[in-house]
């Protein structure tokens, strides 16, 4: 059974606002307003493995007690793609190339689409500010950085921007 996570999120826990996770607070906000501070990454303990759609569902029928959750002894990291000129004022419809090689870099890496579409001609374009979530997983937070941003070189997109110092001091 597919489960719609963002309406769910919204219905349970949003009060009718979308919600997202802002990079580098480990919280929830609504919307993407942010400012170029947030544009960076989320170094996660302990990943959270079992199906999350499940485990809100749940939650939101008042079912907790029945759910178990099963955690990775790995560390996640996410490094934020924008737009170039995010949080201000950026344009929309660039060309992202390149995502699937960037995904093959390691077993571990996901990328996630946050605003992104298809043109007329098939191309993945940015339509937002905060664009992708490149994530990794690794034994420590060394190894998941270095995969992440393995994967972030791979991704041609020059209208599009992240920092480097994401997770330093960690």
């Amino acid at each position: 059974m597919a489960l719609d996570l963002s309406n769910m999120l919204v219905q349970c826990v949003g009060g009718g606002r979308p919600l997202a996770f802002p990079s580098g607070s480990g919280g929830l906000s609504s919307g993407e307003g942010g400012d170029e501070r947030g544009v960076g990454g989320i170094h996660i303990d302990g990943v959270e493995e079992s199906d999350l759609a499940q485990v809100l569902l749940s939650a939101c029928r008042g079912e907790l007690g029945d759910v178990s959750l099963t955690w990775s002894p790995e560390i996640a990291m996410v490094v934020v793609m924008a737009s170039q000129g995010y949080p201000g004022s950026y344009n929309t419809g660039t060309v992202i190339r390149n995502i699937e090689n960037a995904e093959q870099v390691s077993p571990s890496v996901k990328i996630f689409h946050a605003g992104t579409a298809l043109d007329g001609n098939g191309n993945l374009v940015a339509v937002g500010g905060r664009v992708l979530g490149i994530t990794a997983k690794g034994k420590d937070i060394e190894e998941a950085r270095a995969r992440a941003y393995n994967a972030v070189d791979v991704i041609d997109w020059p209208e599009g921007f992240f920092r480097r110092s994401t997770t330093s001091g960690f």
